[in-house]
């Protein structure tokens, strides 16, 4: 099966997998849905529609690391409540991996492979290593390989 291994690297990576509380924690390691997201910025595809090219496409995780967490604070004016009462501040805490590098191998059809190599050299939105703010280094590589 034709595989495609990408390598990720940045100065930060977060890869939240919670709800979008107060505290807001990273994995170690990318999640499949963050690739899967980051892959449909670079295809072109919006949020909430389809990505048939992704159909049957297998994620593995391979080698992460990174030199450890940083904690930023945020706050958030006229944020909403819990119970949905507005107006008051908060403040959130952000997790986030330092001089992230991970290597994820993504495995599909012929077709799948070329058509997600091409998209990443030439990606339709900006690709970020989880949150908005964490850019990667430079262009995700790409290298394509049959087995």
């Amino acid at each position: 099966m034709p595989k495609l291994v990408l390598k990720l690297a940045g100065p930060m990576a977060a890869y939240g997998t919670g709800p979008r509380l107060q505290q807001r924690l990273t994995e170690e390691a990318p999640t499949e849905s963050a690739i899967r997201g980051m892959l449909c910025a670079a295809l072109g595809i919006r949020r909430g529609e389809p990505a048939p090219v992704l159909d049957g496409l297998q994620v593995e995780v391979g080698e992460t690391s990174h030199s450890g967490v940083l904690e930023d604070f945020h706050t958030i004016r006229d944020a909403v409540t819990y119970d949905g009462a507005p107006g008051r501040n908060a403040i959130t805490t952000r997790h986030y991996l330092s001089d992230f590098r991970s290597a994820v191998t993504l495995r599909g059809s012929l077709e799948q492979i070329r058509t997600i190599a091409k998209a990443l050299a030439r990606p339709k939105f900006q690709l970020y290593l989880g949150r908005r703010n964490c850019v990667p280094t430079g262009p995700i590589w790409a290298v394509s390989r049959e087995e």
